[in-house]
């Protein structure tokens, strides 16, 4: 079929191909020199025992499967560091599989509160003391860590251990802004 000259079958057939290429390109790229890479490198990182990355309609989310790490706040500055290299800052969630147990659960539970308190009101002193007493009352060994950008609690009862690693709220001159 022709219009003013033009094959309009061959005209949609090579738009049709050429999107097909475009796209397939894209993809390829982000699976072999994006995806894949990463998830090389975080599994190289001492402490990552094993790499899930899932895509989502907002980005990324990397599922990292850690084992018993002796800097949390270290391992995961690496983590953010290579993610915002490889998928760009903000376009990715960490989330961090550990060795947690029931008992483990329940002690986390009942302190969070204390997390909560600490990332709205800065009193991180306050809930390091009361995080430490709680774990302490159970048996149970913590670390508790603040950075300008995160708190990190590691809970650790024998071989198992639960890891939360909470974002902090910015402020900027005197007024709250979004997660950092």
């Amino acid at each position: 079929m022709k219009y003013r000259g033009y094959r309009v079958d061959v005209t949609l057939a090579v738009a049709l191909l050429t999107l097909a290429v475009l796209l397939g390109g894209r993809l390829a790229y982000a699976r072999f020199l994006v995806e894949r890479p990463l998830v090389a490198e975080l599994e190289a990182l001492s402490g990552v025992q094993s790499v899930t990355l899932e895509r989502s309609d907002a980005g990324y989310v990397l599922h990292l499967k850690l084992a018993e790490v002796k800097d949390l706040p270290g391992l995961y500055r690496q983590i953010e560091k290579l993610g915002a290299e490889r998928l760009g800052a903000g376009n990715f969630v960490v989330k961090i599989q550990d060795e947690r147990t029931p008992a483990l659960e329940s002690v986390y539970y009942r302190i969070h509160y204390y997390l909560e308190e600490a990332l709205v009101q800065g009193n991180f002193s306050t809930a390091a003391a009361k995080i430490q007493s709680e774990a302490r009352a159970a048996g149970v060994e913590e670390r508790f860590y603040v950075d300008e950008g995160h708190i990190y609690l590691e809970l650790k009862h024998g071989r198992q251990y639960l890891y939360e690693v909470r974002h902090r709220p910015q402020v900027l001159a005197g007024g709250r802004m979004g997660p950092v």
